[in-house]
Formats: structure tokens, C-alpha cells, sequence
């Protein structure tokens, strides 16, 4: 986020106006890769939230804007006009939904490209643009991103290149546009303002070569005034229409849940979901100390070279900011956490690496230059020669690519299991759907009566996801089963068989009398499954 000469990996300046063949390479590279790992989405797949929003979702009208301005997602109600452009083309989430993922998988790639230039011109070439573009890449190929495919959400994608857009604009000091930019993004998704703060520190920290100058403070500041003003513009209107009336307090967004201690808490026990747990796919504690081996990696080259305790305190310091700000929207909300909120660890993770390879670089620089002097100055002290800086650059270097391999072997496995999960949990459940719609069919067969009502009611020891899966987490919704949720049950029966039951509330007593206390594992229709006349009692288990 400096101002200067926009140089590549390789070290030469892109001339603006000029087609330049090799990032047009690079960007096919970066594409093709989200493709293959995200290949598994481009098959059609539903969820519990599009069959509801498929029956309820007002479209645009003066009922969704009124829901999307106190939700403080205007932005989001905007998109919307393109949605429904797309749907003039029978493109949306229920149909066609492979140009949307592929919007997605192009808008990721633009994303990491302008990333990946913005940051490319600190490692003065030493670093290949594939290799910082790989390091880079683990910011959205990750099991905790599957959720932004999963739910289909290429608004998220737009979201996040707008988000890059802002950093650039900051980058060349225009700080009203990249305050209404970053504006835009946080009226289409709050959290995702930690991506323009994780890479917008880093960018500081590379342009002040990692020293505590002024202009470090000065940009940092900016960084935090920009990001708070956006904030409030987005959340101030809100409550100016709450008062003087013209929204209700029941649609006014909701405010911070719980107690400072309480947050903290809830916050704390985040962060270990997302580094210690790994959400339970990555083996336990490997995410963090991917991190912390990252962090002793760059404060350990730092020490070979005698860097300065106000330099090692700032690296110590933005490195623990980055990590803090994957869980400030859990502290600021007290929400918890979930796949499509706490990728962002990532993006940090991502940012580390870039950290560590530019202290290990700037290390070797300095060792080669001080043991270039020392050869035409014999009175200089021996700080190492010019091949101490090589070998401490090639292995140092290697520590952090083999780091990354080990990441990397997990990260990809994980994620397409997650994704193979993703989908298998969805067939699952369209079978259920079709056996219980066999089960009506016989039923009216059998017994001459039209089935027009139908209630569901889940079990008390009712499953989240299906015990056939390879992976399970409590706390991401790809993998989950669709009727888990109460708003996608009949609703779904509806939509996968093409029917238009009546929904009808199943009382206690009733559940107690048809069902007792049976709990079940496996789909048993003749357990699950209760007629009387035409209205079907169904126990999800």
C-alpha cells in the first residue's frame, strides 16, 4: 500500500498499457488451479438456505431492502440487480449454477494476482511470481473457504476483489476511494474487512522494511481510521433509521452478544477452533504450529543478522495483529465461528509466509553486502561473506517452502475431502426425499386419500451431518444435512419432487403420541413415517 515502481517477481516494471503475455500465463495458472481443486461445485448441488430463500426470498422489493439496509448489507441488496440479470439467462443457485462458481473461480483469480502484485515488489526478484502466487493461494484453497462454494456465493468473490481494489487504492494514497471501496465490502460481508487489515499491515511492513519509522505508524493509523470510518458509515444509518422510525427494532441488527469477558471467551475459544482443533480435519495443533514455526523462522534470521529489539518487537507485534484480527469479528459480535467466517486464517497464514521469506531475505542481503565491505575494508568486523548470505537464503528458503509442502500435502487433502463430503451429504439427502415421497405414493395407493399436509419435527438426538462422512465439523455447514434445519424439510420435499404440500405445526403431544421416545440412526419408514387421512407426521432422525 506505497507508492514506487510497480515491479514484478522478476524484478522488471509492468509498463502500463502493455500486454504482458507472462501474467496472462499466470493468471491461467492461478485458474486452473482453484478449478481443479474446486471442480467438485461445479456439479449442482442444494442447500438448506437456498430452498428457503427459493420459497420465501422476496427478490427485489421494498420488503428485501428494508431487511438487507438493517441487516447493514446494502450492498449485498445491489448485487441483487445482477442476480436477476443472470436469471433473465436461467442462471441463479437453482439452475445453471456453474457460471456462477466459474464467476467465482475468475474473481478469486483476479483477486490473488492483484494481491500477489501488490506484494511482489518488496522481494526484488529473489521470489519467482509462481512461488509468491502458491504462498498466496492458501488464502481461498483451504477446507474452511469450501462454505463460500458450497453456498455458491459468488457475491462473496466480488466482495473480496473489491476488497483488494480498496488496498490498492490505499496503496496509491487515494483514501476516499479506498474507504467507499471498503465501504462496498463490508455492506456485502462485514468479516471481510480483516483481508484488507491482514495484507494492508503486511504491505506497511514490507514498504518500511520492517523498521518502526514514522510513516509506519502514520500508514497504520490511516489503515485503522479508514477501516473504522467505513464501519460506522455502514452501521450509523442504521441506527439513525432505528430511531427516527423507519425500520422497526425488530429488524435493527443484532448488537454485541454478552459481557467484554464473555467475548473474549467466546473469541478465545474461536481461535482454538480455528489453529489448535483445525476444525477438526487437520491433525490437532498443526495449524499452529505451521504459524508459530513461521514466526520462529523470520525472528531467528532477524537475530543472525543483530536486528534491532524495536525491530524485532514491530515484526513480534504485526505478527500477533495478524493473528488477533482473524477473531475481531468474533470479539466485536460475539458470534461464533464458522467456515465462511474464520477462512481468514488463512489469509494470515499466507501472510506469514510472506514475512518470514522477507526477513530471511533481507538477512542474506545484508550478510552478502556487509561481507562484500569487509573484503575492501579490513578494520570492518566479519559479518559473513557473500556465499554465508546464498546459503542462508537457499536455506532458509527451503525451511519455509518444506513448511509449506507439509501444509500444503494436509491443506489439499482436507479440502477435497471436505468437498467429496459436501456432496455426498447432499445426495444423501435428496434419496431420503425421494423415499419418503414413495412412501406417500404407496400411501395414497393403498388407501385412496390424497396426502396434502405434511409436518417434520427432528428427533431430540437428531444428527447434524451423516455418520457416512469421511470428515465432521460442528462448526463449518458444508457437509451438513439439508432437513437438519426446520426451514428445509417440507420445503425440500417440495422442491426436489416437484410438489406443493401444506406445512402444518406437529404439537408435542402429537410427536409424543406417534413417535414417544424412539430415536433412530438410519431412515426407517415405517418407524418415521405416520398417515392419518391426509396429513403425513415425519420424525427426522
Amino acid at each position: 500500500m506505497m507508492s514506487g515502481p510497480a515491479h514484478g517477481g522478476n524484478g522488471r516494471v509492468h509498463r502500463k498499457g502493455r500486454f504482458d503475455k507472462k501474467r496472462l500465463l499466470l493468471s491461467a495458472g492461478v485458474f486452473s488451479l482453484l478449478f481443479m481443486v474446486y471442480s467438485f461445485f461445479l456439479n449442482f448441488s442444494m442447500i438448506s438456505d437456498h430452498i428457503s430463500m427459493y420459497y420465501k426470498d422476496p427478490g427485489i422489493s421494498k420488503a428485501s431492502f428494508i431487511s438487507s439496509f438493517a441487516g447493514g448489507r446494502i450492498g449485498n441488496y445491489a448485487l441483487q440487480l445482477c442476480r436477476y440479470f443472470f436469471a433473465l439467462f436461467h442462471v441463479s443457485k437453482y439452475e445453471n449454477q456453474l457460471v456462477l462458481q466459474l464467476l467465482l473461480l475468475i474473481l478469486l483469480t483476479c483477486t490473488l494476482m492483484k494481491l500477489e502484485k501488490m506484494t511482489s515488489r518488496y522481494f526484488g526478484g529473489r521470489y519467482s511470481e509462481t512461488v509468491q502466487l502458491l504462498l498466496l493461494s492458501i488464502c481461498f484453497v483451504n477446507p474452511y473457504f469450501v462454505e463460500t462454494f458450497h453456498y455458491v456465493a459468488w457475491e462473496l468473490g466480488a466482495a473480496l476483489f473489491i476488497c483488494v481494489c480498496a488496498g490498492s487504492c490505499f496503496e496509491k494514497k487515494k483514501y476516499l476511494c479506498s474507504a467507499l471501496l471498503l465501504l462496498l465490502v463490508i455492506s456485502i460481508y462485514q468479516s471481510y474487512a480483516e483481508l484488507y487489515l491482514i495484507f494492508g499491515i503486511l504491505l506497511v511492513f514490507l514498504r518500511e522494511n520492517g523498521k518502526p519509522t514514522k510513516a509506519f505508524f502514520r500508514s497504520q493509523l490511516q489503515l485503522l481510521l479508514i477501516t473504522v470510518a467505513a464501519a460506522l458509515a455502514d452501521i450509523l444509518p442504521i441506527k439513525a433509521a432505528v430511531y427516527f422510525g423507519m425500520i422497526g427494532e425488530e429488524v435493527k441488527p443484532v448488537n454485541m452478544q454478552g459481557g467484554l469477558w464473555n467475548r473474549l471467551y467466546n473469541a478465545a475459544a474461536c481461535y482454538k477452533i480455528m489453529s489448535v482443533d483445525g476444525f477438526g480435519y487437520f491433525p490437532k495443533w498443526m495449524l499452529f504450529f505451521v504459524t508459530a514455526a513461521l514466526f520462529l523462522a523470520g525472528l531467528a534470521f532477524m537475530l543472525k543478522r543483530r536486528a534491532s529489539v524495536p525491530e524485532l518487537l514491530l515484526f513480534a507485534a504485526v505478527s500477533g495483529i495478524q493473528q488477533f484480527l482473524t477473531i475481531a469479528i468474533y470479539l466485536i459480535s460475539g458470534s461464533w465461528v464458522t467456515g465462511r467466517t474464520g477462512w481468514p486464517y488463512f489469509a494470515a497464514m499466507a501472510a506469514s509466509f510472506l514475512l518470514a521469506l522477507f526477513e530471511i531475505q533481507k538477512t542474506a542481503a545484508e550478510c552478502a553486502g556487509q561481507g562484500a565491505a569487509a573484503r575492501k575494508d579490513v578494520t570492518l568486523p566479519d559479518a559473513g561473506t557473500a556465499e554465508d548470505g546464498k546459503r542462508g537464503l537457499w536455506s532458509g528458503s527451503n525451511f519455509v517452502f518444506a513448511v509449506f509442502l507439509l501444509l500444503a500435502f494436509f491443506d489439499l487433502y482436507v479440502t477435497e475431502t471436505v468437498e467429496t463430503d459436501s456432496y455426498i451429504a447432499n445426495k444423501l439427502d435428496e434419496l431420503e426425499l425421494s423415499e419418503v415421497e414413495a412412501e406417500i405414493r404407496n400411501y395414497e395407493k393403498q388407501s385412496g386419500t390424497e396426502v396434502t399436509e405434511v409436518s417434520a419435527r427432528r428427533t431430540p438426538d437428531s444428527m447434524y451431518y451423516s455418520p457416512l462422512l469421511n470428515l465432521h465439523s460442528v462448526a463449518t455447514t458444508s457437509n451438513i444435512t439439508m432437513l437438519y434445519n426446520a426451514w428445509s424439510d417440507v420445503e425440500a420435499l417440495n422442491y426436489f419432487e416437484g410438489e406443493s404440500y401444506a406445512e402444518f405445526e406437529m404439537t408435542d403431544a402429537d410427536y409424543s403420541r406417534l413417535f414417544g421416545d424412539r430415536t433412530w440412526k438410519t431412515f426407517i419408514p415405517e418407524e418415521q413415517l405416520v398417515f392419518e387421512g391426509s396429513r403425513l407426521y415425519w420424525a427426522i432422525y
